[in-house]
């Protein structure tokens, strides 16, 4: 309905909008045929090492692959990876004489350890364990060549290379990984540094010691640090920063009201009924199927539930931004975990009747004394616990589905036999322990709630009121300027985005963040984006936001503008500057006592300090540390610029490395450890070598 009514308002936007999307699609067909022979055209989504990758090949994949991910975004940008990849490791097999041969990609699929794609992508959903039964029936199925539809095969061949393209990468990462030597002086440096350990006493002139008039900071300054730091602030692709303009909407007191109201109009029925589950269900609600513990509730859940009686409710109240009926269904002392045996006679494989009189018959025998486990290992269709004699162990409750967790949990005894119905079929349970922590009572509570949320009259007077602004200012300089005596709606300004990006600062990811990101690609400074743009709440669908956004500034490849940088250098140039001049205030050859008297501070000692790890006293101060650890024993250093403050330090004693008792062991720790990193560093290193043109923000 809130859609419905924006549309009616600004009729004559979506007819503007309607003739601009018709021109585009002729301007992009003219301009189609004119560059069809260069190396991109309207097909390519990118280039990778002179191989394309067209769109149909991404979008095909991507089905077979990547569908029903919750972020599409996220998966595309998944695909976009291993379809780079797969050129990658494609050329490098080939050059190394690499592959997988049709009885390892067979193994791969079917055998005792298959590929990780396979593990994935037939894991069953009950039991988190890889589904057998189903890869058998597709082994058959291609092995006895049983016709399969056209969607199946693509998909299956897609899943073939993904599995034969980690396995290439696996060897020749192994290859690396195989051929990489530790020496014995690295070795040792390494445990110089982990080992070595000094005392320092120090004096630290927090930067607060000078204020802002007097440390201010000039373009000049930023310059001088841009050029001494180059490396740091250089992007090796166009970014784009963004600012834009937050309309929480958030809900009225009459929409809090109005909510209350109407849960409240419940609690009489919710008291009254004999049906807890169906009546919740109706509501929206939820009945547990287990006993918790009290410090499993939290918040004002975990207070109401402590004063009830069994049938009573408590509520409305609040409780995470939501209106909540509470009502405790029963309190009893439940066992904290129970060990059990059971038979299992599927009804996959009988009926119900059939599955039914053959527990019965196995209840007679064990009452003439047949053992339980082995009337398990005979009987019992759960392939999991058959052999073991029907054997589950010691579980917690949840860990079974409901009806066999009720008759292991509530009003059982050691000792007892259940018969229990499932989806899987009949089963004998005996439960053999029941394990109790303590005696304290549990809680089975049944919940209705209804979440606090905007009208469909709140959300759209905050639309309204984005749009006004929107509609009166039409440049950045102009939004900014209106906003500056506002005290609840500022301008924030985004990190730079690169053109593929899909999360837009604290606001997440999807449809709407891609969409913004997209136009900023588009955009000259200082424009704004002629989109009210909405972000909903994905678990109770309302407009939870209204964004603006306009285009600050583009961040073209290399040294950063002071511009675009200042933002990430006020506070380091600003320290930077505070720096030099305490640094300057600081008399040569005074004491450390004499300093920390002058500056109103204290002296003090860290113990203990390592190279690698410095202490607690020094935490993020490398400069301190390396400044401890490169004077002699009793000298007193000139003053250090940290991260946080000037020091001045005083090594009191220093103590040599540990020695290595295994050279032989240290090394291999030292190998395994440089190993582990291969996979990923030989990947980005084949990476960075080739040229890659990536052409997605063109499509989508």
């Amino acid at each position: 309905m809130a859609l419905i009514s924006k549309i009616r308002r600004n009729f004559w936007f979506v007819l503007i909008l309607l003739g601009m999307a018709l021109a585009s699609f002729v301007i992009m067909d003219i301009m189609g045929s004119r560059n069809s022979g260069g190396m991109f055209n309207q097909t390519t989504v990118g280039v990778v090492d002179g191989e394309k990758i067209e769109i149909a090949d991404f979008t095909n994949t991507e089905r077979a692959l990547y569908s029903g991910g919750q972020d599409p975004y996220a998966s595309k940008a998944s695909l976009w990876d291993y379809m780079v990849s797969k050129v990658l490791v494609d050329k490098a097999g080939e050059k190394l004489g690499l592959g997988v041969s049709k009885p390892e990609l067979m193994d791969l699929q079917f055998g005792a350890n298959p590929s990780p794609v396979v593990q994935n992508m037939f894991r069953n959903p009950q039991t988190g364990q890889l589904d057998r039964e189903q890869l058998t029936q597709i082994r058959t199925a291609i092995e006895g060549g049983q016709p399969l539809n056209d969607q199946f095969r693509f998909t299956w061949s897609q899943q073939e290379s993904q599995i034969q393209v980690i396995k290439v990468q696996e060897k020749i990462t192994n290859l690396v990984s195989k051929a990489m030597y530790t020496p014995s002086w690295l070795v040792e440096l390494n445990n110089q540094f982990g080992t070595e350990t000094a005392d320092a006493a120090f004096v630290k002139v927090p930067f607060d010691y000078i204020s802002d008039a007097e440390a201010k900071v000039t373009d000049a300054d930023y310059t001088a640090y841009l050029n001494e730091n180059p490396k740091r602030y250089t992007n090796e692709k166009e970014t784009r920063t963004v600012d834009y303009v937050v309309f929480d909407v958030i809900p009225s007191v009459a929409d809090s009201a109005k909510i209350y109201e109407k849960i409240a109009g419940l609690k009489d029925e919710f008291i009254s009924t004999t049906n807890d589950s169906t009546f919740v269900t109706n509501n929206g609600g939820v009945v547990s199927n287990l006993y918790s513990k009290l410090d499993d509730f939290t918040g004002e859940l975990k207070n109401q539930i402590a004063t009830l009686e069994s049938g009573q409710v408590a509520g409305p109240f609040s409780e995470n931004n939501t209106y909540v009926l509470l009502k405790l269904i029963d309190k009893s002392v439940i066992a904290d975990s129970v060990k059990a045996r059971h038979i299992l006679k599927s009804t996959a494989t009988m009926t119900e009747d059939a599955a039914m009189k053959a527990i019965d018959s196995l209840k007679l025998l064990l009452a003439k004394g047949e053992p339980f486990d082995s009337l398990a290992i005979k009987n019992s269709d759960d392939p999991g616990s058959g052999f073991l004699g029907g054997d589950l162990g010691t579980f917690a409750q949840g860990r079974m589905v409901p009806a066999f967790n009720n008759a292991c949990f509530i009003g059982s005894t050691e000792g007892g036999l259940y018969t229990v119905k499932t989806e899987f079929g009949v089963h004998l349970i005996k439960v053999e322990k029941k394990i109790y922590l303590n005696q304290e009572p549990k809680y089975k509570a049944a919940l209705i709630s209804a979440p606090i949320i905007p009208s469909e009259e709140t959300q759209v007077a905050v639309f309204d009121k984005a749009n006004k602004l929107l509609s009166e200012n039409r440049t950045l300089a102009s939004i900014t300027k209106t906003l500056e005596k506002s005290d609840d709606i500022v301008v924030e300004s985004s990190a730079p985005l690169e053109a593929n990006d899909y999360f837009f600062q604290n606001l997440g990811g999807g449809e709407t963040s891609r969409s913004i990101i997209k136009w900023a690609f588009t955009a000259d400074p200082g424009a704004v984006s002629p989109t009210v743009y909405e972000y909903t709440d994905n678990i109770n669908y309302f407009t939870k936001s209204y964004v603006l956004a306009a285009l600050k500034s583009i961040n073209k490849p290399g040294v950063m503008t002071l511009e675009n940088a200042k933002i990430n250098l006020v506070d380091l140039v600003k320290n930077k500057k505070k720096g030099e001049i305490i640094k300057a205030k600081i008399k040569a050859g005074a004491s450390l006592g004499a300093i920390a008297t002058e500056f109103s501070t204290d002296a003090d000692t860290s113990y203990n300090v390592s190279y690698a790890q410095g202490s607690a006293e020094l935490a993020g101060e490398p400069m301190v540390v390396a400044k401890i650890f490169s004077q002699k024993e009793g000298s007193v250093s000139k003053p250090v610029i940290g991260t946080s403050g000037v020091y001045v330090v005083e090594t009191l004693n220093k103590r040599p490395s540990v020695a290595i008792n295994n050279m032989p062991y240290a090394k291999q720790s030292a190998n395994a450890s440089a190993r582990a990193a291969v996979d990923y560093r030989l990947w980005d290193a084949l990476k960075n070598k080739v040229e890659v043109k990536d052409n997605r923000s063109r499509f989508y």
